[in-house]
C-alpha cells in the first residue's frame, strides 16, 4: 500500500460529522414477500419469477409519484412520504396488483402472497448527505440514494412479522394518525375482490398444510397464519355475539 492510499484511508475514517443531519418525520412502510428464503431453496427460477412479479407490481403502483421515495430490496421495499394518504394509495395499489395476481393463480404452488408494516419517525435519506456530513459518500449519488437511516426503518422491518398474509400491520409510532388507528390497515375496503381473496388465502393455506413437510412448515405457524387472516377480514370493532355463531 503506497503513501495516498494511506492518506486516502485516514480522510474515510475522519471525515464524518452526523450532528446535523436534518432528519424529518415520514411514514416508513416495508413490504415483503412472504417465505423467500424457502423459495429460494426449492426452485431459484420459480422464486425469481415471484419477486419479478412482485416489484412490476410496486413500479405500477408507483407510476408518476414523486412524493413517495422508494428502496426496493430483493424480496422486499421500503416506502417513505410526509403525507400519509399519498403513500396509502401506493400501498392499496400494491396490495391490489399482487391480490389480482394470487387470485387469477389457479396452481396453488405458483403463488405468492405479501405483507408488511408502517411506522412513523424521523428519517433521513442519503441523497441529502453533504460533503460537511461525509465527503467519500457526498460525490457518489448512485450509492448514497440507495442509503436511508431512522428508527421507522427498524420499526417497520422487524413488526412486519406480527401482520396477517396480505395484510399490514401498524406499527404504534403510526397509530395516532386519522385512519391508523388498531393494529392491521384494512387496505382491502373498497377491494371488489376482497371476499374471494380471503377464500383462495384459506385455501391456500389448506394446500400448505397438504404439503407442510414438504414446505418446511410447521402446522402451528399455518394454524397461526389462518387466524390471523380470519382476523383481518372480520369486522372486529362491530362484532356481536351472533356473529359468533355465523
Amino acid at each position: 500500500m503506497n503513501a495516498k492510499e494511506k492518506i486516502n484511508e485516514k480522510d474515510i475514517s475522519n471525515k464524518v460529522d452526523t450532528s446535523n443531519l436534518g432528519v424529518e418525520d415520514e411514514f416508513v412502510c416495508w413490504i415483503d414477500m412472504m417465505g423467500t428464503q424457502k423459495m429460494m431453496s426449492e426452485s431459484v427460477q420459480k422464486a425469481t419469477n415471484h419477486l419479478f412479479r412482485f416489484h412490476s407490481c410496486i413500479l405500477a403502483a408507483l407510476g408518476k409519484n414523486k412524493s413517495v421515495k422508494y428502496y426496493p430490496l430483493m424480496d422486499g421495499i421500503f416506502l417513505t412520504c410526509k403525507d400519509n394518504k399519498t403513500l396509502f394509495n401506493v400501498i392499496n395499489k400494491i396490495f391490489k396488483f399482487v391480490s389480482d395476481i394470487f387470485v387469477s393463480e389457479e396452481v396453488l404452488s405458483k403463488c405468492f402472497i405479501i405483507r408488511g408494516s408502517i411506522s412513523y419517525g424521523k428519517v433521513y435519506h442519503g441523497i441529502n448527505i453533504s460533503e460537511d456530513i461525509c465527503k467519500t459518500l457526498s460525490t457518489n449519488n448512485d450509492y448514497k440514494k440507495t442509503l436511508m437511516v431512522g428508527m421507522p426503518i427498524t420499526q417497520a422491518y422487524i413488526s412486519e412479522r406480527y401482520a396477517p398474509p396480505f395484510g399490514l400491520y401498524i406499527h404504534e409510532s403510526a397509530r395516532r394518525y386519522k385512519g391508523l388507528q388498531g393494529r392491521y390497515y384494512k387496505w382491502f375496503g373498497d377491494y371488489e375482490g376482497a371476499v374471494e381473496l380471503k377464500n383462495k388465502i384459506c385455501n391456500y393455506f389448506e394446500f400448505c398444510g397438504k404439503f407442510r413437510k414438504y414446505l418446511e412448515l410447521e402446522q402451528d405457524k399455518i394454524n397461526e397464519y389462518k387466524q390471523l387472516v380470519d382476523e383481518q377480514f372480520s369486522d372486529y370493532e362491530n362484532f356481536t355475539a351472533d356473529n359468533l355463531h355465523k
